[in-house]
């Protein structure tokens, strides 16, 4: 007998992570557009994403996408996890510097960051308000378990009218 699994499909999703029942996000930090001079032209933008988990650990999540013609050509996603808060802020600086220091390497570009500090945020739906506001990090690379699910309790209460 094969099971089937309510775990969403990432892939399908085009989430970079699952926000789990409980997780926050602490930081999100954009790169500035880098362009590369290609034919076609190409541009690319990283995306680091720092996650509160309901365990108590951190993650780090990098998504670096990279665009031609104003469609996504590429995506590269990591994750470190596991992270103990007091480890946070020293964990962010290095993978901000590995960029940074690759970037400058590869093309003589300085990456500048935009930072989004949610840390006082607890509410998940105040988090998503501040990013949308924002405008800088991509809504659609964050999958909010608990939000879906209160969307699926709504409808459900909707259909039982």
């Amino acid at each position: 007998m094969s099971k089937t699994s309510n775990a969403p499909d990432l892939l399908k999703l085009k989430a970079a992570f699952i926000l789990g029942e409980g997780d926050r996000l602490h930081y999100i930090l954009v790169s500035d557009v880098v362009h590369f001079n290609v034919t076609p032209p190409a541009e690319a933008v990283i995306t680091i994403f720092v996650i509160r988990r309901a365990s108590g650990l951190c993650e780090i999540v990098n998504e670096s996408k990279t665009f031609s013609r104003n469609k996504c050509v590429s995506r590269y996603i990591n994750a470190n996890a596991g992270i103990i808060k007091n480890a946070i802020e020293i964990e962010i600086d290095k993978v901000r510097v590995k960029f940074t220091s690759a970037i400058l390497k590869e093309s003589g570009i300085t990456l500048k960051w935009s930072i989004l500090d949610l840390s006082n945020a607890k509410d998940v739906y105040v988090q998503f308000i501040l990013i949308k506001e924002w405008g800088k990090a991509d809504l659609l690379s964050i999958y909010p378990l608990e939000l879906i699910n209160l969307k699926r309790a709504e409808r459900a209460e909707r259909a039982e009218v």
